[in-house]
């Protein structure tokens, strides 16, 4: 008798916790995929912004050149060099 009441108990317990983790995974899926989706998206900015600083990197050693410090002279602030002419363009 005792015997049976401990498969019993036992038969129980066990199908207890299968209702527990079947109820936790259960729950528990939805805040996954939350995360999974969330995580791509951090993963998606993080490559953008790892681009962005490749960029900026580029556009640094590129502002430290003459190059580009005549050429945005001459664009933005219309500098020229000693000894240069300038010609108007009547027909604008």
């Amino acid at each position: 008798m005792k015997k049976r009441i401990w498969g019993i108990v036992f038969r129980l317990i066990v199908l207890c916790f299968i209702f527990y983790i079947t109820y936790v995974m259960t729950v528990q899926q939805p805040i996954l995929q939350a995360k999974n989706k969330q995580l791509e998206e951090l993963e998606i900015m993080m490559d953008q912004a790892q681009q962005k600083n490749l960029d900026l990197r580029e556009m640094l050693l590129l502002v430290d050149s003459d190059a580009y410090v005549e050429k945005e002279a001459r664009e933005r602030l219309g500098l020229i060099m000693p000894g240069e002419k300038v010609f108007i363009d009547m027909k604008d």
